[in-house]
């Protein structure tokens, strides 16, 4: 997972490699999300909304299955460490849309994941964090996460994302040092007992 372009608390732009690691930077999200988080999902079909929610839950520590809510429009999970609404408004007008009392998740103390927000625009809080997940032709797994924060609140969530996003990278930096030292003692040794 690559952090990249220019971070800052509004704005940071993460890439991924694999469809684990998409999940892998969904958990790091859910681990950074505070009560009262609204997280706007906006992609093409395929783009990996639903993967990328699989991984938030996993950060909630969220252990059912998550399935799309594309037919109930709204899926509940209560029993993390936040509750998580996952909703999907593709098939919805804003007028059916209010008659969801979506304020009451909005204001609640859980976390709310909208795939497709545009359908109720008018509908959305001021403060939210916008994650489009834009897929690159090349590569069928390989996806760009930008995040951009509306208020004070989503620069928070923003602001943790990239700083354990940079710790995680430091780590396995770290980790990478160690082990190329590591095999390239083993192989001096080698060379050492062969002569």
């Amino acid at each position: 997972m690559v952090g990249q372009e220019g971070n800052n608390s509004n704005r940071a732009v993460f890439t991924v490699s694999t469809e684990g690691e998409s999940i892998a930077f969904g958990k790091l999200v859910g681990q950074a999300v505070v009560p009262g988080t609204v997280l706007l999902l906006n992609g093409d079909l395929g783009a990996g909304k639903t993967t990328f929610t699989k991984g938030i839950a996993g950060g909630l520590r969220i252990d059912r299955v998550i399935k799309s809510p594309t037919y109930t429009l709204i899926r509940e999970y209560p029993n993390g460490r936040l509750p998580l609404y996952h909703m999907d408004m593709y098939r919805i007008t804003e007028e059916e849309a209010v008659e969801l009392g979506l304020d009451d998740y909005f204001n609640g103390s859980g976390l709310c994941v909208i795939e497709w927000p545009t359908q109720i625009s008018d509908l959305l809080p001021a403060d939210t964090v916008t994650i489009m997940i834009e897929r690159k032709p090349s590569d069928p797994y390989a996806r760009r996460f930008v995040l951009e924060a509306s208020g004070a609140k989503s620069r928070a969530v923003v602001e943790a994302i990239m700083k354990t996003a940079s710790h995680l990278s430091d780590s396995s930096k770290d980790s990478s040092k160690d082990s190329s030292k590591d095999s390239s003692k083993d192989s001096s040794q080698d060379s050492s007992q062969n002569t």
